[in-house]
């Protein structure tokens, strides 16, 4: 069947095997026409016959219906699919997917023998001549299963973030999470004068940590499984209405995380907490110096933040 990207739109016939895409002009289109693909789950294929890359003509559409995505795509010499990065966050490499069906690009690299790396080597003495490529054993699938187990770390990570927050919830307190001790009925804690400035401070600071693993940033609950904040609709200015634990929790994280920095027992808090995300404790002997590592750039796209593991630490030590 010949036919333009108007019939690729909305058209939801299971069995198509194989789409020939012709001088696709932009990554949009692509993303339609390959959509026709495999909707009964099974593998299908994309085979795209180009003369020229596409033309990049005006800004603003080019950047809206990803021309330079679909040149990208064209011209990869590595996996394919990052191309969709544009258009898809959360896009992973074939090894990461675990290599179930891999792009033209990461099959040539599987059906190699070995994959040769540039090395870079520091001559000692007595010096001699070294081989400036050196070949290793490496193939998509254990790549995939480091990248996935890496992965599954991560998850377990925000499933006892998610503990946290659903034993905050039915506590009802966050000092008396914190200090392990429920206070039965009606209650209240003085909390110092200047805490909601602590909580300003924080919320107002500029974001690094959530390229990979973002969340809300008025209470920096992840969007992601297992936490699965709902989402904030583009556009729209998010007043907490959007934040499941507002009412109850304004700024739930970043207040939990400063009534444990000013806590009169904060110097052993932060020392045990410091040794158990392994990072200097001058980063936290401030509160300035704290909300610069809180949000602070991700080691890898496997660390989950610094926000989530600081009351996680917490939790494991003083929760045991």
């Amino acid at each position: 069947m010949l036919a333009t990207l108007c019939f690729g739109e909305g058209i939801d016939f299971p069995h198509v095997r194989y789409v020939i895409h012709v001088e696709v002009r932009n990554m949009l289109c692509f993303l339609q026409e390959s959509g026709r693909l495999g909707r009964d789950g099974k593998p299908s294929h994309s085979m795209v016959l180009y003369s020229h890359l596409p033309w990049l003509k005006d800004d603003q559409r080019d950047s809206h219906t990803g021309v330079q995505a679909m040149r990208e795509f064209l011209t990869a010499e590595n996996c394919r699919r990052l191309a969709f990065s544009e258009f898809d966050p959360d896009v992973h490499s074939c090894a990461a997917n675990s290599a179930n069906l891999l792009c033209d690009r990461c099959e040539a690299i599987a059906n190699s023998q070995e994959l040769k790396l540039a090395q870079p080597y520091k001559l000692m003495p007595p010096f001699q001549t070294l081989p400036s490529v050196i070949a290793i054993e490496d193939s998509v699938q254990s790549n995939a299963k480091h990248l996935n187990d890496a992965h599954s770390g991560s998850i377990k990570e925000l499933k006892a973030l998610k503990h946290i927050i659903e034993s905050i919830d039915a506590i009802g307190c966050m000092e008396c999470w914190i200090h392990g001790e429920p206070i039965i009925g009606a209650h209240d804690h003085n909390r110092p004068p200047y805490f909601n400035a602590v909580v300003s401070s924080f919320c107002a600071s500029t974001r690094k940590d959530n390229a990979f693993w973002p969340y809300c940033f008025r209470c920096w609950i992840p969007f992601h499984e297992p936490c699965l904040h709902q989402s904030i609709p583009r556009g729209v200015s998010n007043t907490g209405s959007f934040c499941r634990y507002h009412d109850r929790f304004p700024s739930m994280i970043p207040s939990l995380i400063a009534l444990i920095a000013i806590h009169p027992s904060s110097g052993e808090f932060l020392q045990w907490i410091s040794r158990a995300v392994d990072a200097p404790f001058e980063n936290f002997e401030s509160t300035n110096a704290l909300k610069k590592w809180l949000t602070a750039d991700p080691q890898g796209p496997n660390t989950i933040p610094n926000c989530h593991r600081f009351v996680i630490a917490f939790d494991r030590e003083f929760h045991k």
